[in-house]
């Protein structure tokens, strides 16, 4: 079975605009930022805001019970 996170960024309120830069990693732990094993892809938003990370089965090294770590980066604003 594929796994997958899908999400919508907004910015000030509104949907994001096309090409905002979003990262996928490890996460430490579920109170931890990432754990900083190095970024495992990334992706960009649509025009709607929307972005996804597909198959990430091939992540695996958990036994399925992996936590991820989305951060997005977007010029003028603070990485969340």
């Amino acid at each position: 079975m594929s796994r997958q996170i899908n999400g919508v960024i907004r910015l000030d309120g509104r949907l994001a605009p096309q090409g905002v830069l979003v990262l996928l990693d490890f996460a430490g732990s579920r109170e931890t930022a990432p754990a900083g094993a190095g970024e495992l892809a990334r992706t960009m938003t649509d025009s709607s805001g929307k972005f996804s990370f597909d198959h990430l089965e091939q992540f695996g090294r958990n036994a399925g019970q992996e936590l991820f770590a989305v951060t997005v980066h977007f010029t003028g604003y603070k990485n969340v």
